[in-house]
Formats: C-alpha cells, structure tokens, sequence
C-alpha cells in the first residue's frame, strides 16, 4: 500500500477534522445557544470548500501532487487556527468564522481525495481492494478517535464552565 505514511498523513487529517465538527457543533448548541439549523448551516463554507477542493486538485500537474497534499494540510491548520483565533472572545465569529471554515474546506479538499490517489496509484491491481480498505478504515478510526477525544475534552471543559449545563434535546429533565 503505498508508503506508511500516506496512511499516517490522512488518519492526522482526519483525527481534527471529525473532532472539530463535533466539538464545534456542540459549541454552537451549547455555549452560544444557536440552533440545530444554524449551526449546520456554519458550516456550509467547510463543505463549499472541500467540495471545490476534491473536483479541481485534478488539475495540478502530477509532479506536484505530493507537495499540493503538504500545503494543503498547513492550509487547514492555519484555518483551524484562524477559527481559534477568531472564536476567542466567545461571540460567533461573524464573517471571520464563515471564511476561515471555507479555508479549512479547501484545504481538507485538496488533502483526502489526493491522498488517496497518490497512495493507492503505486499499488499492485490485485491488493488494490485491501490497500483502499485499510486507506478507508485508517481514516474511519482516526475520525471515530477524533469525535471520542475532541468530544472529551470540550464536554469536560464546557461542564467545568457551565456551557454545558443548558438544556440540549440530550438532556435530562430537571
């Protein structure tokens, strides 16, 4: 399958990526009291993003598909902590937030679909089934890890400060 660290590569993608979803939807909800609806729709750019990202990386020469997958991933990180950065004060991010998660799109576009196929592209007709089956499963895992650790931390932290005690559709009544 490729060299090892294309695995290592996309499951490092993956791992923040679900995390993030999660952990930031949760704080939509919970902290900042925004809907169900609202908060997906936050994410649209994300999805705008990763969308234009997987129908265009195509057109980058070959030769610099390895080098577009390393900016790519420095791209996302840079978004991520753009959202950081711009979520900070504890308000909504405003157009700030909606840009950085078209930035984070665009990156994880220009990572997943690439990787695959440069990781894929050097493995023999007769493992390809299993080569893509480990590809799949290494990022299911990472994405499950993602949400379980990201999830751990936020809900741990939102208990601590009272965001998470507001009434949610999980929640108990009192």
């Amino acid at each position: 399958m490729g060299h090892p660290t294309h695995l290592l590569t996309l499951t490092g993608a993956e791992f923040p990526g679900a995390g993030f979803l999660f952990a930031f939807s949760q704080h939509m909800q919970t902290a900042l009291g925004e809907s169900a609806t609202r908060t997906g729709l936050t994410f649209a750019p994300l999805a705008l993003g990763v969308a234009g990202g997987s129908l265009t990386w195509q057109k980058v020469p070959a030769r610099l598909h390895r080098p577009m997958i390393a900016a790519a991933c420095l791209v996302a990180a840079l978004g991520y902590g753009g959202i950081g950065f711009v979520m900070r004060s504890g308000g909504d991010g405003g157009a700030g937030l909606l840009g950085l998660q078209l930035v984070v799109g665009i990156g994880m576009g220009f990572i997943t679909s690439p990787l695959l196929t440069v990781a894929l592209a050097q493995v023999k007709p007769a493992d390809a089934a299993d080569a893509s089956g480990v590809m799949t499963t290494g990022a299911q895992v990472a994405q499950v890890l993602g949400v379980a650790t990201y999830g751990s931390v936020y809900l741990s932290a939102a208990d601590g400060a009272g965001a998470a005690r507001r009434r949610t559709p999980f929640s108990s009544p009192r």
